[in-house]
């Protein structure tokens, strides 16, 4: 019954949007990054709803989840640098992770993490919806104890739900994926944000790397329609 409300709510507001404005201006071009009124919007319920620490400048919209990680691979990861992951892995977050010219090696248990995190290990993916918080917690303190003893930055790309954003408000050096097009029951349309925390190590760069890999990837903008719909539906997308 959630999912119908969900996808009721979403056909009528593309309607109403395809009724209210010029058909031009509905599917014009964007900034690359997104349209600065749902960033603005995103930001501003990130940071009341969550006490998020993400502003305006550190969120690209981007189409889809594949195309946001992908993306985010590549401005976190080096050539010969390692990413982690908890094991089982989809194949693509392979071929995203070598696309890069870096390796993804695979982590079997929680536990295993602290053990396995190394001087070339720079980044852990992690799909946060997958996690309970008494589990996640304990991974974030052993990533942030693991940079002490690298003496590096290591970066968590985590798949966020909206709704909690566990990792974004957990751990410092996080860029977290918010899927809106599977929240929000339209898959097929391609839209997902990712949110780099204003306490990440080099944050603006990282935000610039994004932007750049993702028009490297052919991606000029997201469908200005999905934006709009998704900025009418953000307080539906926090509830599931």
């Amino acid at each position: 019954m959630e999912g119908e409300k969900t996808r009721a709510r979403v056909r009528d507001t593309m309607k109403a949007l395809l009724t209210e404005r010029d058909s031009v201006a509905l599917h014009a071009y964007t900034p690359a990054s997104g349209l600065p009124s749902l960033r603005a919007a995103i930001a501003a319920d990130l940071r009341e709803r969550l006490k998020a620490s993400v502003s305006v400048e550190g969120l690209y919209v981007c189409c889809g989840k594949d195309a946001g990680l992908a993306a985010a691979c590549r401005a976190l990861l080096a050539p010969g640098e390692e990413a982690l992951a908890l094991a089982p892995v989809p194949e693509e977050l392979r071929i995203y992770v070598e696309a890069t010219g870096g390796t993804l090696r695979t982590v079997s248990l929680p536990e295993e993490l602290g053990n396995a995190v190394g001087r070339d290990t720079r980044l852990m993916i992690l799909d946060t919806t997958a996690w309970p918080w008494e589990t996640l917690a304990p991974m974030l303190e052993t990533l942030r104890a693991a940079q002490a003893r690298v003496g590096h930055a290591i970066y968590l790309l985590a798949v966020e739900p909206y709704g909690s954003a566990p990792a974004l408000c957990g751990y410092e050096n996080t860029v977290a994926c918010f899927p809106f097009a599977e929240e929000l029951a339209i898959p097929g349309e391609r839209i997902a944000c990712l949110a780099v925390s204003e306490r990440a190590e080099d944050g603006a760069d990282i935000f610039a790397r994004i932007a750049g890999a993702s028009r490297a990837m052919g991606y000029v903008n997201t469908p200005s329609l999905m934006q709009r719909v998704v900025e009418r539906c953000l307080d539906l997308a926090a509830e599931t």
